[in-house]
């Protein structure tokens, strides 16, 4: 559940232009991740297959797998926990373990050679007896089945096609150069029987993918679709004798070659050094796109103005067009055509020398004197500018991913092992024998013949879980001298089942047996299977699958003697016993399906009906949350209206207050100036007062002191 939150926050975030609501679900994106990865990681410690089991079963009503829904929202948190890279592991070595690069490659040349040469991982959970005493037929059928097991890794299909298209490769190569004659010979007819057969394979995964969106969605598989028709064109072409000195059909398929050559670095993705550096140059090409956007502005308006200073009056021409775009071009690698700029010694100006291309022409005395200038400033921005900064953001690039490597090489691991984990075993161009026969398989027994390997392969129809499973491994080899020890901890079991469906034991065990009545256990291995029918009879009907009971032979025999002989002497009891084991699991599971189920659901006529209205309530809850998530929306969108409505009129009531304010202290301020300014002109007018009456004070006594001068002046004079 916490994936599924995880992808549908992360489709609203995508649908959502609103900064603040993608900030809020950001919040609950990063707790749903964390909330996935910890329980993936409680799941690992605890153990590793029901882990994987888990990541790989198929979840109800979504048709999806856990990985599915972290690759299909690019959750590399998710992708980047220890349990899926064990995983992916485990699905790329199949059932062999890891081994030295010698060995496999020796393995591969003869696959015999790796019932010597390498280790299964099933040799210590089945070889309980010793190897030596196993009949030599079951020995044979063992080797196959190792043989088998090898074949069927994924390593080894990519290893074996691998070779293939290095073998195709090479061959294409050797008729492009030595066998493209004007006659079409047998090794291009075995070419195209080779391509066909690759068209078959992309034809299997076109009908294999889930949508046809899907494939498309993925460039490598457009590449090939494209590279392939490129081919036939090519192909179709020789049959068709061309007068011109212009080879097309050679020129198609050594374009096409170049093509099918690239494709091969595809198979790089699954090393883990080299795959995060595709990406790299995946996303380095989209920066070169934005770069050679910039690029152009500075080349189209130098290469236009240089050339009409240069050669005035040019004639409009193809070759005029070519020579414009030619030299600013090649001037971004060094090129700088001086002899062109600054004239060479055999031009001419005459018009009909140069037209008819005698000579070349002489470039204009002011472009010899204004082009060389406008050259430098174009090379200073193009080669030193624009360069520098693609080289920044190349570098830029190549550090954002970086970081996250690990993370992107499995997300494209997870590409590489469900692609080769479905293909068949048998390379092209041999592998037009096996489509046949599962396009047969397909129509007449509506079968695959190759099943995905990153989904739990469940039998009837996928119908039991994990818990199956993991019951199922817990199931041991009784012998008739174990028989003793065991059957009381198998009655106990389906004594607990009784408990579960009917509440009483007593309803359908009427009579147990002694040991005494039942020494060679006949007896009560026929009670037991009676108990596992009725138990069978009341959950049948509400289970999805056609599944049938196990046990309808042992019910036939009334005899304990003639069933003691028939199923429990000599070799027969192991059989027995895991046969009444995996019925007893089955039900088991089944049962706690049930019995967690609610009472009215348990009163439908079938589990097909519960899973119907499963399906429409799991449609209507998504409806209603997407209609819960747009109510939200709306809502919040009024209520930033309203806040915005809030704060704007604060804005206003701050504003007035500050102007009231504002007025109050001018007055106030406009009161204490005019009140100083009254103080300090009514002291300076009695400063002023006073000053004056001193200085008159003072003029008087000067004057009278005069007067007495002047008096005793005439006095003196007089006498």
């Amino acid at each position: 559940m916490a994936l599924i939150t995880y992808n549908l926050l992360k489709a609203v975030e995508r649908q959502t232009d609103d900064k603040v609501l993608k900030t809020e679900i950001q919040k609950y994106i990063k707790k749903s991740s964390a909330m996935a990865t910890g329980i993936l990681n409680e799941c690992a410690q605890s153990d590793d297959t029901y882990t994987n089991q888990i990541l790989t079963l198929e979840i109800q009503f979504w048709q999806m797998t856990c990985i599915e829904l972290a690759i299909k929202s690019k959750h590399m948190e998710f992708l980047d926990q220890l349990a899926v890279r064990n995983l992916f592991g485990t699905v790329w070595n199949g059932k062999l373990e890891d081994t030295t690069t010698l060995k496999f490659f020796s393995c591969l040349m003869c696959p015999a050679l790796s019932l010597k040469l390498l280790n299964y991982k099933t040799d210590k959970s089945t070889t309980h007896d010793n190897p030596g005493e196993q009949p030599a037929p079951k020995k044979i059928c063992a080797n196959l089945g190792k043989i088998k097991d090898f074949l069927q890794a994924s390593k080894t299909k990519l290893a074996y096609n691998l070779i293939s298209y290095v073998m195709f490769l090479s061959l294409f190569a050797y008729v492009l150069l030595f066998d493209l004659a004007s006659t079409i010979s047998n090794l291009e007819y075995v070419l195209m029987t080779w391509v066909l057969a690759i068209l078959g394979e992309e034809i299997r995964q076109m009908a294999t993918s889930n949508e046809k969106k899907e494939y498309f969605s993925n460039g490598w598989n457009i590449i090939d679709m494209c590279t392939i028709a490129m081919f036939f064109i090519g192909f179709g072409l020789r049959f068709k004798h061309f007068q011109d000195a212009l080879d097309w059909p050679r020129v198609v398929l050594a374009v096409d070659f170049v093509a099918f050559f690239f494709r091969l670095i595809h198979i790089f993705s699954v090393q883990n050094v080299l795959g995060p550096k595709l990406i790299m140059i995946q996303q380095m090409l989209k920066d070169l796109v934005y770069f050679l956007v910039i690029l152009v502005v500075f080349v189209l308006s130098y290469a236009i103005a240089s050339h009409s200073i240069l050669f005035p009056d040019s004639p409009f021409t193809r070759e005029t067009f070519l020579q414009i775009i030619r030299k600013p071009y090649w001037h971004l690698y060094g090129e700088l055509f001086l002899e062109d700029t600054e004239g060479s010694a055999d031009c001419t100006t005459d018009v009909r020398l140069w037209t008819n291309g005698i000579y070349p022409r002489c470039p204009s005395k002011t472009g010899q004197i204004v082009v060389p200038i406008m050259m430098a400033i174009y090379m200073l921005f193009t080669n030193i500018l624009l360069l520098n900064l693609l080289i920044a953001m190349f570098s830029h690039t190549f550090e954002a991913i970086h970081k996250r490597s690990e993370s992107l090489w499995c997300y494209q691991r997870y590409f590489i092992l469900k692609e080769y984990g479905m293909r068949p075993v048998i390379c092209p161009p041999l592998n037009i024998c096996w489509h046949i026969y599962d396009l047969v398989q397909r129509v007449c027994c509506r079968h695959s013949t190759v099943e995905d390997p990153l989904r739990f392969d469940n039998d009837e129809k996928r119908s039991n879980s994990a818990r199956t499973d993991a019951k199922e491994s817990t199931i041991i080899e009784i012998n008739y001298g174990m028989l003793q020890a065991h059957l009381p901890d198998l009655q106990k079991r389906v004594r607990t089942l009784v408990c579960k469906v009917y509440g009483d034991v007593d309803t359908i065990v009427e009579k147990t047996y002694s040991d005494d009545d039942d020494p060679h256990f006949g007896l009560r291995i026929i009670q037991m299977a009676n108990t596992l029918q009725s138990l069978w009879k009341v959950v049948f009907p509400f289970s999805n699958t056609s599944s049938t009971f196990r046990l309808v032979k042992y019910l036939e025999e009334k005899s304990e003697i003639s069933f003691y002989w028939k199923h429990l002497a000599d070799s027969h009891t192991k059989e027995t016993m895991n046969t009444i084991q995996q019925q007893i699991c089955d039900l088991e599971t089944r049962i706690d399906v049930l019995y967690n189920l609610p009472l009215h659901l348990l009163q439908r006529n079938s589990f097909d009906k519960y899973i119907e209205s499963e399906n429409k309530t799991q449609s209507e809850r998504t409806e209603t949350m997407i209609k819960t998530i747009k109510r939200r929306l709306n809502c919040l969108t009024k209520q930033e209206e309203e806040f915005r409505n809030a704060i704007s009129t604060q804005l206003k009531d701050m504003k007035a207050e500050i102007m009231e304010s504002k007025t109050k202290q001018e007055e106030e301020f406009r009161n204490a100036i005019s009140t100083q300014l009254k103080d300090m002109k009514a002291e300076i007018m009695e400063s002023k007062s006073k000053q004056d009456e001193v200085f008159q004070i003072t003029i008087l006594s000067k004057i009278e002191q005069a007067a007495e001068r002047e008096d005793e002046f005439r006095r003196k004079v007089y006498v």
